[in-house]
């Protein structure tokens, strides 16, 4: 199993004890300006949540808002909630059948 190695900005943020709205808008500008690209994208968005940063409401926010959009508008097929995305999604957002983080929880009521 490989490791993910964040690129710059995104291993400096990681390694942030508080997330501010400038950091925020870095991250929606700069390292995800595109969305969600591919999966890469997603398990960086992933791994900045689960850092041990303290997050701002913006980031909450973004956060919900970038996996949503992911999810329903990039994955095949688009503007739908199918099983297989379904299941990704609870893959992508459990570790050991549980989600452990608000944000998480909070992208799978909205989406």
């Amino acid at each position: 199993m490989s490791e993910l190695r964040l690129s710059y900005p995104a291993c400096t943020l990681a390694d942030k004890t508080k997330f501010t709205p400038d950091d925020v808008q870095l991250i929606e500008n700069r390292i995800f300006a595109k969305g969600l690209e591919d999966g890469d994208a997603v398990a960086t968005l992933l791994a900045l949540e689960h850092c041990r940063a303290e997050k701002c409401a913006e980031w909450d926010d973004f956060f919900v808002r970038a996996l949503s959009d992911h999810v329903i508008n990039s994955m095949r097929p688009t503007a739908t909630l199918t099983r297989d995305k379904a299941d990704w999604l609870r893959r992508a957002l459990s570790r050991g059948g549980l989600v452990t983080s608000r944000n998480e929880f909070e992208a799978l009521v909205q989406i």
